[in-house]
């Protein structure tokens, strides 16, 4: 299927003619996945994690000569990488831009096929696909999970939305919803979350009154294990309708308005107790884009407080989705943009979360 499809635009021969006169559609921008995760390269196999508990409770009364001697084991537990392969490949014919403006950028004559060296792709599209590439591993790091499936088939995808690009692996919510499952202390429930319709979902102004979302933030922090307490590294990821609630209710009772911080590569923090919270404008997109039964959605507000080196995302190289190639095929007379790549994500330490949805 082409990349660029020319029955959305309309075309005669006397439209824009340059790059520079197309709008480029805003969009949110998402942040890096350093910024938040500890990104890690080398995973290429099944591989382990040991984990490494303390000892306790070694001291005793000296009950004399030869006596006293305790059978005590520092507790080892295991985790695995198992990176699954991931693949992006478009492909372009060139006779795609004979209908849009973008003819005007073809090479001509018998280079006419290899877009490759032209600024169509050079400048635009590789760029778009490589953006496109690590957002979608921060979508897939999150939200994969391989029994995902559409709500007509009993899953909690929207219908039309594809379940192979979730189903490659099982991401952070994945994971999480299972140590929830095992520890129920490692969640505040989000009652919002149960509403039956948009409405029902959405905060209103009994929440606010009720400062809904501040004692949510709230209940994250104090009901977190001591050692994520004690993290100097501790911090929370929250979805951005959890986080504009948190600021209406403070907003109502101080009349004092409470800025976000803009941080690098566009993702906005502000600080809750003490911590830091990310808030994870992809969690709100990506929920209501794939995650709609047509009628409410699936768990829209979330929250999480964690460290950044409990959530790792792991690659077998450096680059990750942004490791392809950018070819000509004279056979097919195509355009291409390959890349292959192996990726995991894994929650080190359950006790190291603590969840809200």
């Amino acid at each position: 299927m082409a990349v660029i499809d020319p029955s959305d635009l309309t075309f005669n021969g006397t439209e824009i003619r340059a790059f520079a006169e197309a709008v480029i559609e805003q969009m949110v921008e998402y942040p890096t996945m350093e910024q938040l995760h500890d990104v890690r390269s080398g995973i290429v196999a099944k591989q382990q994690i040991a984990i490494l508990g303390h000892l306790s409770k070694i001291t005793r009364k000296d009950l004399g000569c030869g006596n006293g001697k305790l059978d005590k084991n520092i507790p080892l537990s295991e985790k695995f990488w198992d990176p699954v392969n991931l693949k992006i490949w478009l492909s372009e014919c060139w006779d795609q831009f004979e209908q849009t403006f973008m003819v005007y950028y073809l090479n001509v004559g018998k280079d006419k096929p290899d877009l490759t060296t032209t600024e169509i792709f050079s400048q635009w599209l590789v760029d778009e696909v490589g953006d496109a590439g690590v957002k979608d591993a921060l979508r897939i790091a999150w939200f994969a999970d391989t029994a995902a499936d559409n709500v007509a088939d009993g899953g909690n995808l929207t219908a039309g939305v594809e379940p192979l690009d979730y189903t490659m692996l099982d991401g952070f919510w994945k994971q999480i919803f299972a140590i929830v499952a095992g520890d129920a202390s490692r969640k505040t429930t989000i009652a919002n979350n149960a509403g039956v319709s948009y409405a029902a979902q959405a905060f209103d102004d009994d929440d606010t009154t009720n400062k809904v979302a501040t004692g949510i933030l709230q209940n994250l922090v104090m009901n977190a294990d001591r050692r994520l307490r004690a993290s100097a590294d501790k911090a929370i990821w929250a979805t951005r309708s959890l986080t504009d609630q948190y600021i209406r209710e403070r907003v109502s009772v101080t009349n004092i308005e409470l800025a976000y911080t803009r941080l690098e590569s566009g993702i906005d923090s502000l600080t809750i107790m003490g911590v830091p919270v990310y808030v994870m404008d992809q969690w709100d997109d990506v929920i209501q884009s794939d995650f709609d039964n047509g009628t409410k959605y699936y768990l829209p507000h979330r929250a999480i407080m964690s460290t950044k080196a409990n959530l790792p995302i792991g690659f077998d190289t450096a680059v990750g989705p942004k490791d392809f190639d950018v070819f000509y095929d004279k056979m097919s007379e195509t355009s291409n943009i390959k890349g292959l790549y192996k990726m995991d994500v894994k929650v080190i330490e359950d006790y190291l979360v603590q969840a809200a949805y």
